[in-house]
């Protein structure tokens, strides 16, 4: 129920519940005001949901063309890394209105949009990563240290 919903409840209940018989002309077109907004916020409510749907299917679809390279090196593994995530994210967006137990998974799955590019940072060879800790490592053993 809307704020404007609620506060025109309270003026038909004040007005109604004291019966002023001046004020029934207003009293009715309060109410049908009232069914108006319900109908209205209802609506909005739709389009938010639709809204929000179409942008998870568009993330899908997006990381969906990503993916669905035939040739990895033409797109790149950070490329990559990211439409995992935003595929995870856009599932979850769906899932998250899914009736119990199927949502369950839908908190996993938003949370974990950033994951794969945690992940693809931590094992690439740039400083500080995996890759780059193990080059140090052998360099070290070469040199004999």
């Amino acid at each position: 129920m809307s704020v404007s919903q609620r506060a025109l409840d309270a003026y038909i209940f004040k007005y109604d519940t004291y019966n002023y018989p001046e004020m029934s002309d207003q009293i009715s077109k309060l109410k049908k005001a009232r069914v108006s907004l319900g109908g209205v916020h209802d609506a909005l409510g739709t389009i938010k949901n639709t809204t929000e749907d179409l942008e998870a299917l568009g993330g899908i679809l997006a990381a969906a063309k990503v993916l669905n390279v035939d040739n990895a090196k033409s797109v790149g593994t950070e490329a990559r890394a990211e439409a995992f995530g935003l595929l995870f994210h856009s599932a979850g967006s769906f899932m998250k209105k899914l009736p119990p137990p199927a949502n369950a998974y839908a908190p996993i799955l938003l949370e974990s949009s950033t994951f794969f590019t945690n992940m693809h940072k931590r094992f690439s060879f740039g400083e500080g990563s995996v890759r780059s800790d193990a080059e140090d490592h052998r360099t070290l053993l070469r040199e004999g240290n």
